[in-house]
């Protein structure tokens, strides 16, 4: 059997000897004395058997066992859901939209907005933001004014991240 040395208020893993005491056993015996605020759990091995449709195996922490849990299985973002901004304004630079390039587009629409901290938010995260997400509230609506629809919107996120530098 398996133990795992965890903290007991609040509960964790401990990833550091306390007293001496290594950070995980493998024994048959039942684990030594602990200090208080310290116990020693089972570490359960990971299930042989598979989860049910739509589940995956999890780690849960007790206070008597570093075991398994079924938990539903959650959609994953795609990695070129969020992208640095730049790769996004290079990408729309090089994009035909109507007669010029999707960039051209993007500084009207950003110069036609009439609230002016709403066009200051824009300008800020268009131009000089960090990183710009596909499910952006700005972004998708500005997306939707030009016309662009889910898949375009898509495919501008794909290409800016397989942009290699």
């Amino acid at each position: 059997m398996n133990y795992i040395l965890t903290q007991t208020n609040p509960l964790r893993i401990s990833y550091k000897s306390v007293g001496g005491l290594p950070t995980t056993l493998s024994r048959d015996t039942p684990p030594p004395t602990t200090p208080e605020g310290y116990a020693y759990v089972e570490d359960e091995d990971f299930p042989t058997d598979t989860p049910a449709e739509g589940k995956i195996w999890s780690r849960l922490l007790t206070t008597t066992s570093y075991g398994w849990v079924e938990v539903e299985q959650v959609e994953t973002e795609e990695e070129w859901y969020e992208v640095p901004a730049w790769r996004i304004r290079a990408i729309a630079k090089v994009t035909p939209f109507g007669e010029s390039v999707l960039m051209d587009a993007v500084d009207a629409a950003i110069t036609a907005i009439a609230d002016p901290v709403e066009k200051a938010v824009a300008q800020e995260v268009f131009y000089h933001g960090n990183t710009l997400r596909r499910d952006s509230t700005l972004l998708t609506s500005m997306a939707t004014g030009l016309g662009l629809d889910d898949a375009t919107l898509d495919s501008l996120f794909e290409q800016a991240f397989a942009i290699e530098v």
